[in-house]
């Protein structure tokens, strides 16, 4: 990329940067505000507003250098480890094993306010930390080592927080957090009732805002310019924004969309100097947003697939494509992971089979150089979402399917009830089909085996029910083959007691009609606890956004109900039978209804 490039692309705006910052003076000087107000504040908003930039560039550059000393956090593979990393690079030796020592250490040491910026807190709620020990030592491991990873993790950073509000030597903390998270700091909040009193939220960039941009970069830059012709420069700056918000018609756009599209624009127009002059006919020239960022992403691809096919290797852009795939969620969001973490998913995958490891590691180094990709101390993610969303536009849909089962397994290590943490033998049938793309290891194979193990003997319990009523029945008719046999004789033997004869029939009858219904209830209650069971199954699936497992459990369970129906014996007992089969089969076609 051009070093004269003045707009930022992906990246996140710093404190350097403040000269070129624009469009959020506002924002910038309400935080600024209300940072005084409080010793901890909450800036949150939609993903792509640009909180990052908010609070590193525009809250940072209203402070003189010997008023703001901030330490940068980011979640990395476990937040708590992160915060003790922090911590000790800015000088408090003990870490968080003795805050305030390190605390007063920093202080000593740089004779400024410290600032702790935890951003895109988020991370904590969408991302498991995964074999990592915390470095904090104050807390009784044994009171939380039966809760699952991400809370515990929670838990431990929350007593932290705790622990660096109460200090003497005075801290002020800003979390950065995506507002459809919010939700997730329930438990965090009541632990620490100030966390929600001073709040920011980040709306995404009017057309004012563009314009602010647009126009004080180019104020600011020697390398744009306005095409001196019928148009001014609001006129391109409404150009720019109609041409970002499409067929939507939304009255703001998305920052990420803003900077990409401006990185587009600018080298478009640029000439061998590096002299870019915008203009209205550039500007409607220019792809739509979306197609613009999957253009682009499409272009590093193809380059890094050219690149790495140079010595013969046969590297596809699929393959390319693959290598990309672990960094985004099934919903389309980035996915911070570790590099040996990063490296076994790419081994997985179908695409990337044949792709050796070092031909791997350039294609990560040839997204990182081209701001695709973000690596910090061994974790790499993507710049951004508007990113993530369309590589996960291109995946298979075997891919899909392995994200997927990847997180049911995570979200079943999360259950604390020992019964619904197993696996259904549905949802085992599922891991099964891909098992070898898998890496099923510690708790999460020991969780396999042990479902496995319930599934098996459920099977042999069904067996044996089965049996039993199989022995039941032929219980039954030899009895009633025994009655008949009795009346036969006492026909043949008293034809002159027919009167007798005859009450000796009516009572075979009613055994037999007595010994039917007793069987028809058996199959009934065989047939309810059958359907139960796929009831249960559907549950889960719906519990786990699984529609199309779900519809296929609901409907299971109806068809055996309906069998059972159809085939019972007594049809003058079929409305007494039928009775709560009847109210089963409707509540489910309500869940039915549901989905």
């Amino acid at each position: 990329m051009d070093n004269k490039y003045p707009f930022k692309f992906l990246d996140s705006y710093e404190q350097e940067d403040t000269e070129k910052f624009f469009g959020r003076e506002d924002e910038i000087t309400e935080l600024y505000r209300m940072i005084f107000q409080t010793n901890i504040l909450m800036v949150y908003g939609a993903s792509g507003t640009g909180k990052t930039s908010l609070i590193q560039c525009g809250l940072a550059g209203k402070f003189e250098a010997h008023d703001w000393f901030a330490i940068y956090v980011r979640r990395g593979s476990d937040l708590n480890g992160s915060l003790n990393k922090a911590i000790i690079a800015a000088g408090g030796k003990a870490g968080t094993a003795d805050l305030a020592k390190s605390i007063e250490e920093i202080y000593l040491k740089k004779f400024r306010p410290i600032y702790f910026i935890f951003d895109q807190f988020e991370e904590l709620y969408t991302y498991t930390a995964k074999n990592e020990q915390s470095e904090k030592e104050n807390i009784d491991e044994k009171e939380i080592a039966s809760e699952d990873p991400a809370k515990k993790e929670e838990k431990i950073f929350v007593e932290t927080i705790k622990q660096l509000l109460g200090l003497e030597q005075q801290v002020k903390i800003i979390f950065s957090v995506r507002e459809d998270y919010i939700g997730h700091l329930y438990d965090f909040e009541k632990a620490v009732p100030l966390l929600m009193r001073k709040k920011l939220r980040i709306e995404p960039m009017t057309l004012k805002q563009v314009r602010d941009v647009i126009l004080g970069t180019i104020r600011k830059s020697d390398f744009i310019s306005i095409k001196k012709e019928k148009e001014d420069k609001g006129d391109i700056a409404a150009a720019i924004f109609e041409k970002i918000r499409g067929k939507d018609k939304a009255l703001t756009i998305q920052l990420p969309y803003l900077q990409v599209f401006l990185y587009k624009l600018y080298n478009a127009t640029k000439n061998d100097e590096g002299v870019a002059e915008f203009s209205l006919e550039a500007v409607k020239n220019m792809a739509e947003i979306g197609d613009i960022l999957k253009q682009f992403l499409e272009e590093q691809v193809k380059a890094i697939s050219d690149q790495l096919s140079k010595d013969g290797t046969v590297v596809t852009e699929g393959n390319i494509w693959s290598v990309l795939s672990p960094l985004a969620t099934k919903s389309g969001t980035k996915k911070p992971i570790k590099k040996a973490d990063l490296l076994d998913d790419i081994a997985k995958a179908d695409e990337s089979k044949l792709i050796p490891v070092d031909k791997v590691k350039i294609a990560l180094k040839g997204f990182v150089d081209a701001r695709i990709l973000r690596e910090t101390e061994g974790v790499y993610e993507l710049s951004h979402d508007s990113l993530a969303a369309k590589v996960h536009e291109r995946r298979s849909k075997a891919a899909i399917e392995l994200i997927e089962v990847n997180d049911l397994i995570a979200t079943q290590l999360k259950q604390t009830d020992a019964d619904e943490r197993l696996f259904s033998a549905k949802q085992l049938e599922r891991i099964d089909d891909i098992k070898d793309k898998l890496n099923l290891q510690g708790e999460a194979k020991t969780l396999y085996d042990d479902s496995w193990k319930k599934v098996k003997r459920k099977k042999i319990t069904t067996i044996a029910v089965v049996a039993g009523i199989i022995t039941t029945l032929t219980i039954l008719c030899v009895f009633m083959f025994a009655l008949y046999q009795d009346s036969i004789v006492a026909t043949k033997d008293a034809n002159d007691a027919k009167a007798i004869a005859e009450k000796a029939n009516i009572a075979a009858d009613l055994e037999k009609k007595n010994a039917i219904n007793t069987l028809n209830k058996l199959l009934r209650q065989t047939a309810m606890n059958k359907a139960k069971e796929d009831e249960s199954y559907g549950d889960s699936y719906k519990d786990n956004d699984n529609k199309q497992y779900a519809l296929e459990s609901y409907n299971e369970a109806i068809a055996t109900l309906n069998i059972f129906k159809d085939t019972v014996g007594n049809k003058d007992l079929t409305h007494m039978l039928n009775r709560p089969v009847d109210s089963f089969i409707n509540a489910l076609k309500v869940k039915l209804k549901g989905l």
